[in-house]
């Protein structure tokens, strides 16, 4: 299995989100100022993105940090796309470990709600 980590983006300060926020209302678009001001996480999160072989099948996609390694014992949840299964979960038994694609922690019900 070959996995690529992203580069996460550095943490911007209050003054930074702030002046973000007031430029993009400035070019029009006070909804994307508003959400660059106020979001206190990056808009882009730190994932894996794994690809690998089945039985000759081939799988990718993109995972949560994981600590996996070429010859590991997995378990995935996945879909058969036209060429390749598009992997949603991974699991990794011995260290009780389930990634999940980034961001898809809860839906989008609940994630209002905690935005509240």
């Amino acid at each position: 299995m070959d996995f690529y980590r992203t580069n996460p983006l550095p943490n911007a300060g209050d003054a930074q989100r702030l002046a973000g926020g007031a430029a993009a209302t400035a070019a029009g678009s006070p909804a994307l100022g508003a959400l660059l001001a106020s979001e206190d996480k990056p808009l882009v999160s730190t994932a894996d993105y794994i690809q690998g072989q089945i039985k000759g099948m081939p799988f990718r996609g993109w995972v949560g940090m994981t600590d996996l390694k070429a010859g590991d014992e997995v378990e995935m949840v996945a879909e058969w796309q036209t060429d390749h299964y598009e992997v949603y979960a991974i699991a990794y038994p011995a260290e009780r470990i389930i990634s999940v694609c980034p961001r898809c922690e809860m839906g989008r019900y609940a994630y209002g709600w905690l935005r509240v």
